[in-house]
């Protein structure tokens, strides 16, 4: 093993010392990443991390196929959505699963009559507008098409602007809370 600043050439010229089956050409740059030298001249970005206390090896691909600027990006996503399992609480990765119906309810509601003084106005409009109109929907599959289908559709049974606004706010701030909750897991 040899930790060295990889670069393009650096790394298209590597060869394997005399004498072993393969070697590791280690960047200093990224963290984990490295060139696994063969004595066949194959060359091969890995990634070296510990996850749940255990070592583990990723291979990214060959360096003939993927330029040393992908490879490090590609660690860093791996290593990104490692820190992310790592870090998710229980309610983020219960929110794949997670309903629009069943997040204002058991989420959303018990936060906001802690200190709201209209949460009976939001819990009304849940009631009659959300839950009907996209209850049954997952929080992650939600889209802004279905949205905007909704209001036109509350618009079009006769409800005045102003209630499609205030349903309209009531999502998107629940939608904020749920991002600011479960991370970058809901996209809205």
């Amino acid at each position: 093993m040899t930790k060295l600043l990889l670069e393009e050439p650096v790394v298209q010229s590597l060869k394997c010392r005399e004498g072993v089956a393969h070697w590791e050409a280690v960047d200093t740059l990224m963290p984990g990443l490295f060139v696994d030298v063969q004595a066949s001249g194959r060359l091969t970005y890995r990634l070296r991390y510990v996850e749940g206390g255990r070592r583990k090896i990723v291979t990214i691909g060959s360096v003939r196929v993927i330029k040393l600027e992908e490879a490090r990006a590609e660690a860093r996503r791996i290593l990104r959505g490692i820190r992310t399992a790592q870090n998710a609480s229980p309610l983020a990765l219960q929110v794949h699963q997670m309903t629009v119906a069943n997040f204002f309810v058991s989420q959303y509601l018990p936060y906001v009559k802690s200190y709201k003084r209209s949460w009976k106005t939001d819990e009304s409009m849940i009631r009659n507008h959300v839950t009907p109109l996209m209850g049954a929907r997952l929080m992650i599959e939600l889209t802004p098409g279905e949205i905007a289908a909704a209001i036109n559709q509350m618009l079009g049974s006769g409800y005045s602007p102003g209630t499609c606004n205030r349903f309209l706010i009531l999502l998107r701030y629940g939608f904020k809370l749920a991002k600011r909750w479960f991370g970058d897991v809901v996209q809205h």
